[in-house]
Protein backbone atom coordinates (compact mmCIF):
# COMPACT_ATOMS: atom_id res chain seq x y z
CA UNK A 1 0.00 0.00 0.00
CA UNK A 2 1.23 3.49 -0.82
CA UNK A 3 2.60 4.95 2.43
CA UNK A 4 1.83 8.49 1.23
CA UNK A 5 -1.94 8.02 1.17
CA UNK A 6 -2.43 10.07 4.32
CA UNK A 7 -0.47 11.85 7.01
CA UNK A 8 -3.18 11.09 9.54
CA UNK A 9 -2.47 8.51 12.21
CA UNK A 10 -4.60 5.84 10.57
CA UNK A 11 -6.03 5.04 7.17
CA UNK A 12 -9.22 3.10 6.54
CA UNK A 13 -9.13 1.45 3.14
CA UNK A 14 -12.42 0.14 1.82
CA UNK A 15 -11.69 -2.59 -0.69
CA UNK A 16 -14.78 -3.02 -2.82
CA UNK A 17 -16.47 -3.39 -6.17
CA UNK A 18 -19.65 -1.68 -7.28
CA UNK A 19 -21.10 -4.89 -8.71
CA UNK A 20 -20.87 -7.07 -5.58
CA UNK A 21 -24.00 -7.53 -3.41
CA UNK A 22 -22.11 -7.60 -0.10
CA UNK A 23 -20.25 -4.42 -1.06
CA UNK A 24 -23.57 -2.73 -1.75
CA UNK A 25 -24.96 -4.04 1.53
CA UNK A 26 -21.94 -2.46 3.29
CA UNK A 27 -22.71 1.06 2.02
CA UNK A 28 -24.52 2.16 5.23
CA UNK A 29 -21.41 1.25 7.24
CA UNK A 30 -19.18 3.09 4.78
CA UNK A 31 -21.37 6.19 5.23
CA UNK A 32 -20.86 5.99 8.99
CA UNK A 33 -17.09 5.58 8.58
CA UNK A 34 -16.89 8.53 6.18
CA UNK A 35 -18.97 10.72 8.52
CA UNK A 36 -16.44 10.07 11.29
CA UNK A 37 -13.50 10.74 8.99
CA UNK A 38 -14.98 14.10 7.97
CA UNK A 39 -15.06 15.39 11.55
CA UNK A 40 -12.38 18.02 12.33
CA UNK A 41 -10.72 15.88 15.00
CA UNK A 42 -10.71 12.63 13.00
CA UNK A 43 -7.78 10.30 13.58
CA UNK A 44 -8.08 8.66 10.17
CA UNK A 45 -8.64 9.18 6.47
CA UNK A 46 -10.78 7.01 4.18
CA UNK A 47 -9.58 5.58 0.90
CA UNK A 48 -10.98 3.05 -1.54
CA UNK A 49 -9.02 0.33 -3.29
CA UNK A 50 -10.52 -1.55 -6.21
CA UNK A 51 -9.66 -3.59 -9.26
CA UNK A 52 -12.38 -1.92 -11.32
CA UNK A 53 -12.24 1.39 -13.17
CA UNK A 54 -11.81 4.08 -10.48
CA UNK A 55 -13.88 6.61 -12.44
CA UNK A 56 -16.83 4.25 -12.68
CA UNK A 57 -16.56 3.36 -9.00
CA UNK A 58 -16.31 7.06 -8.02
CA UNK A 59 -19.56 7.78 -9.90
CA UNK A 60 -21.27 4.80 -8.26
CA UNK A 61 -20.14 5.89 -4.78
CA UNK A 62 -21.25 9.49 -5.39
CA UNK A 63 -24.68 8.21 -6.48
CA UNK A 64 -24.84 6.44 -3.12
CA UNK A 65 -23.94 9.56 -1.12
CA UNK A 66 -20.26 8.71 -0.66
CA UNK A 67 -17.78 11.31 -1.85
CA UNK A 68 -14.36 9.70 -1.44
CA UNK A 69 -11.52 11.50 -3.18
CA UNK A 70 -8.89 8.79 -2.83
CA UNK A 71 -9.70 5.80 -5.03
CA UNK A 72 -6.72 3.60 -5.77
CA UNK A 73 -6.66 0.96 -8.49
CA UNK A 74 -4.84 -1.95 -6.87
CA UNK A 75 -4.82 -5.70 -7.49
CA UNK A 76 -6.49 -7.31 -4.48
CA UNK A 77 -3.66 -9.80 -4.03
CA UNK A 78 -1.14 -6.93 -3.84
CA UNK A 79 -3.03 -5.74 -0.77
CA UNK A 80 -3.24 -9.22 0.71
CA UNK A 81 -6.99 -9.28 0.08
CA UNK A 82 -8.78 -12.29 -1.37
CA UNK A 83 -12.28 -10.89 -1.70
CA UNK A 84 -14.62 -7.96 -1.31
CA UNK A 85 -15.77 -6.26 0.74
CA UNK A 86 -12.74 -5.93 2.97
CA UNK A 87 -11.80 -3.09 5.31
CA UNK A 88 -8.09 -2.54 5.89
CA UNK A 89 -6.87 -0.50 8.83
CA UNK A 90 -3.41 0.86 8.04
CA UNK A 91 -1.08 3.14 9.93
CA UNK A 92 0.42 6.34 8.49
CA UNK A 93 3.28 4.30 6.99
CA UNK A 94 0.87 2.09 5.07
CA UNK A 95 1.39 -1.00 7.25
CA UNK A 96 -1.81 -3.03 7.56
CA UNK A 97 -2.77 -3.32 11.24
CA UNK A 98 -6.09 -5.15 10.84
CA UNK A 99 -8.30 -6.61 8.12
CA UNK A 100 -12.07 -7.07 8.38
CA UNK A 101 -13.38 -9.37 5.67
CA UNK A 102 -16.92 -9.67 4.37
CA UNK A 103 -20.22 -8.12 5.30
CA UNK A 104 -19.94 -7.14 8.96
CA UNK A 105 -22.68 -8.00 11.42
CA UNK A 106 -24.38 -5.00 13.08
CA UNK A 107 -22.46 -5.68 16.32
CA UNK A 108 -19.14 -5.91 14.49
CA UNK A 109 -19.93 -2.73 12.53
CA UNK A 110 -20.79 -0.88 15.76
CA UNK A 111 -17.53 -2.09 17.33
CA UNK A 112 -15.58 -0.78 14.33
CA UNK A 113 -17.26 2.63 14.57
CA UNK A 114 -16.59 2.75 18.30
CA UNK A 115 -12.93 1.81 17.76
CA UNK A 116 -12.46 4.37 14.99
CA UNK A 117 -14.07 7.03 17.20
CA UNK A 118 -11.51 6.21 19.89
CA UNK A 119 -8.53 6.11 17.52
CA UNK A 120 -7.91 2.36 17.77
CA UNK A 121 -5.97 0.59 15.03
CA UNK A 122 -7.61 -2.79 15.48
CA UNK A 123 -11.14 -4.06 15.83
CA UNK A 124 -12.50 -6.83 18.08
Amino acid sequence: MNPDVSKRRMNVVLVLRSDRPYCKASLPLYRRVLALANKPNAHFAVHVATEEDPGRLREFLKSQGLDIASILREPLLALGVVGTPTILLADSNGAIRDQLVGLLSPDRADALIRDLSNGKFTSH
